[in-house]
């Protein structure tokens, strides 16, 4: 399967700056070039990118493959993308608290309404999305596809969406990302939680409404990867079979 881009590709200075400045978690700021990379997908609260860094160190610099999302685009002040970006912030930290799994950093630039979030995946895989991504059409592209994780992946995030049910943190579907990489044409997913825009919390469990949003973006993903009614409905059956033991009733 052709993956994304090779590096080499510029990034659009007027969408993305070259330099960023970003939080450490213990408060200090840390520079950091973005070198190159492709635009994999965006929607109604910003465009985001996979790209390769350049990040100054004691001993030179190292270079790490990460996400980048921008949350200011057309139509959206400038105040109200930094209250979005800083609101996903919280709901990462509140996931993390409670051992969802999500990105593994998390960090708000200095003067934008950015974040930076570490991959660990080379660029041959994808990153898609419940809306809108880029890299879908690359899935939509090759032949029919046999998944062969799909009882661990959904296993892993019917986990994370009773988790953060019980914790009263609400999921929407699109905040359900999904990571695919094919080899021999099997293809291999992880779905976890990744984009928080319409996320929120409160003191009421909703473990149940989570994992029928979670239904929601898993049914999404299978119209990607499967070509039959056949196979859809079967993968889907799985899901709800696995999903109805983790219902608590709220």
């Amino acid at each position: 399967m052709e993956g994304p881009k090779p590096l080499g590709h510029k990034l659009d200075s007027s969408k993305l700056p070259a330099q960023l400045t970003f939080m450490h978690a213990d408060g200090r700021e840390r520079a950091l070039d973005v070198l190159e990379g492709e635009k994999i997908g965006g929607g109604g609260d910003g465009d985001i990118y996979r790209v390769r860094i350049s990040l100054p160190m004691e001993t030179g610099a190292v270079e790490h493959i990460c996400i980048l999302k921008n949350f200011e685009i057309a139509g959206r002040s400038r105040t109200a993308a930094f209250e979005d970006a800083k609101h996903a912030l919280s709901m990462w930290e509140q996931l993390r608290q409670v051992g969802v799994r999500t990105w593994p950093t998390y960090r708000l630039e200095k003067n934008s309404p950015t974040v930076l979030m570490s991959d660990g995946e080379p660029f041959g895989s994808l990153l898609i999305s419940d809306n809108s991504s880029l890299s879908r059409d690359k899935i939509n592209h090759l032949p029919p596809l046999e998944v062969e994780n799909f009882t661990a992946a959904i296993d892993r995030a019917i986990a994370d969406a009773k988790k953060a049910g019980e914790k009263g943190i609400y999921l929407y579907s699109d905040a359900w990302l999904c990571r695919c990489a094919v080899n021999n044409g099997r293809l291999s997913i992880d779905i976890f939680a990744g984009d928080f825009n319409e996320s929120s919390s409160d003191d009421d469990p909703c473990v149940d409404l989570n994992l029928d949003l979670l239904k929601e973006a898993v049914g999404g993903y299978l119209k990607d990867f499967t070509r039959t009614d056949k196979d859809f409905h079967a993968y889907l059956k799985l899901f709800e079979e696995k999903a109805s033991e983790a219902r608590i009733g709220d």
